[in-house]
C-alpha cells in the first residue's frame, strides 16, 4: 500500500524501492507478507507496479522485463499488457502496441488510461474510427482530460466529421 500511495505521488524511487521489499518478503517462508497481512500476492500486479516505476523512471529495458516476469504468473493480467503496450509504444513498435493494449483492454473494462493509449496508438497507425472508439470511453471516466479532447477532435476532423470536431475545439478554447 505505501509502494501504491508513493507511486501516485509521483515519488517512483522510494515506491521502486518499497515494492521491490514486498516482493523479496512475499517471497519468503515463514513469515511472509501472507503470514502478516494474511493476503495472497498478487505476483501479476506487484512486478507490473515495478514495471510502471521503473518505466517512469525511463529505465524501459527493466520496466519491459518486470512487465515480462508479470505476465508470467498471469498471462491475463491486464497492468502486464498496459505495460507492454506502453513499451512497445515508445519503441516505435506501433502494431505489438496496438495488440497488448487491445488485449488488456478486453481484460480490464474499469482502465480508462489503457483506452487513451490505445486511441493514441491507432492515431500513430492512421486507424481514426478505431481511436475515435477508444476515446470515448476515456472521456466518459474522464470528461475534463484536455488530451482525451484534442485526440478526440483530431480522429473526428479525419473522420469528416467537422461539426463533432468544432464543438470539441471550442470547449478546449473555453
Amino acid at each position: 500500500t505505501g509502494a501504491l500511495a508513493l507511486g501516485m505521488l509521483g515519488r517512483y524511487e522510494t515506491a521502486l524501492e518499497q515494492i521491490t521489499l514486498y516482493l523479496a518478503k512475499s517471497d519468503r517462508k515463514g513469515r511472509s507478507v501472507h503470514g502478516i497481512l494474511d493476503q495472497e500476492t498478487n505476483w501479476a500486479y506487484a512486478w507490473s507496479f515495478k514495471g510502471n516505476c521503473l518505466f517512469a523512471l525511463r529505465e524501459v529495458d527493466r520496466a519491459l522485463d518486470c512487465y515480462r516476469t508479470a505476465l508470467s504468473f498471469d498471462q491475463d493480467s491486464p497492468e502486464g499488457h498496459l505495460g507492454m503496450g506502453k513499451v512497445h509504444r515508445l519503441q516505435g513498435r506501433a502494431q505489438e502496441a496496438a495488440a497488448a493494449l487491445e488485449k488488456a483492454a478486453t481484460l480490464f473494462e474499469l482502465m480508462p488510461q489503457g483506452h487513451l493509449t490505445l486511441a493514441e496508438t491507432y492515431a500513430e497507425l492512421g486507424r481514426w474510427a478505431e481511436a475515435q472508439s477508444e476515446c470515448e470511453p476515456f472521456l466518459r471516466a474522464c470528461p475534463d482530460s484536455r488530451g482525451g479532447l484534442s485526440l478526440s477532435a483530431q480522429a473526428l476532423l479525419k473522420l469528416g466529421r467537422h461539426a463533432e470536431a468544432e464543438a470539441i475545439y471550442r470547449r478546449l478554447v473555453i
